[in-house]
């Protein structure tokens, strides 16, 4: 299910003198520091101006790694958010449904209207576009690339006689003489 997160942290001084620096409860440098159990209680990925939790980060690796590009995978996402919109706007007016009979009586007011999808001061239906998880998917790639360069450097070269790439070379050889 989707839903909206509000990560409240606080801002680290650094006490020495020297150096001045300050830091963010969710700062990949205080992450880095703690024991990897307790640094996967925080399970969001932050970019400069969002982020993106845990749950959806593995969908948009899953998607991407298996071929679902960034433009159908963000529309997908729009879709799922308009759904949750639509299902939210129906369960309003089935409780203002339920209130008329209160409402003609005076024992509850008038309820407001439920408000639209794009409204900035309302339900603002914000979501992030193709070049967004894009750009995403290729910091996640290059931050984990040394483990990615290790994984592919322990196949077996079983995996490598596939290639018959070395064969072009042989018939071109054959060709030149």
């Amino acid at each position: 299910m989707l839903t909206h997160t509000y990560i409240i942290g606080h801002r680290y001084y650094c006490g020495d003198q020297r150096c001045g620096r300050t830091f963010q409860s969710w700062s990949q440098s205080i992450l880095n520091v703690l024991p990897p159990s307790l640094a996967s209680q925080f399970p969001f990925h932050l970019t400069y101006r969002s982020g993106l939790t845990d749950q959806l980060a593995a969908l948009v690796r899953s998607s991407f790694g298996r071929g679902l590009g960034p433009t159908p995978f963000a529309e997908m996402i729009r879709t799922l958010h308009l759904r949750r919109f639509e299902l939210r706007h129906v369960q309003y007016l089935q409780t203002v449904e339920l209130l008329l009979p209160y409402v003609s009586s005076g024992f509850v007011a008038v309820h407001e209207p439920f408000g639209a999808w794009d409204d900035p001061d309302g339900y603002a239906g914000f979501v992030p576009s193709n070049m967004y998880f894009r750009g995403f998917y290729d910091s996640l790639i290059e931050r984990h690339s040394a483990q990615i360069d290790q994984k592919m450097a322990m196949n077996s070269l079983r995996k490598a006689s596939i290639d018959h790439s070395h064969k072009v070379c042989r018939v071109l050889l054959y060709m030149c003489i």
